[in-house]
């Protein structure tokens, strides 16, 4: 008795391994980006209540051609 047997070679990859190593994967990114933490101190200014003080703004205007002007007081180029 023989018995012929044919074994079919497969060319396609096994998936499952590398869905699950990649499941893995993300996993582990999910986790350090909520470990690592980017955070920026700010310092906000306090609210004002009422009349606030005169600010220590300063202004710079500038005009056409050479000429500029700081808190309305012109600037003379020298």
């Amino acid at each position: 008795m023989t018995a012929k047997t044919q074994s079919v070679l497969s060319a396609e990859p096994n998936v499952t391994p590398m869905i699950d190593v990649l499941l893995v994967v993300i996993i582990v990114f999910m986790v350090a980006m909520v470990r690592v933490r980017h955070t920026i101190d700010a310092v906000l200014p306090s609210p004002c209540v009422g009349a606030c003080g005169a600010s220590a703004q300063v202004v710079l205007e500038v005009l056409p051609g050479p000429s500029y002007r700081i808190n309305k007081r012109p600037i003379l180029r020298t």
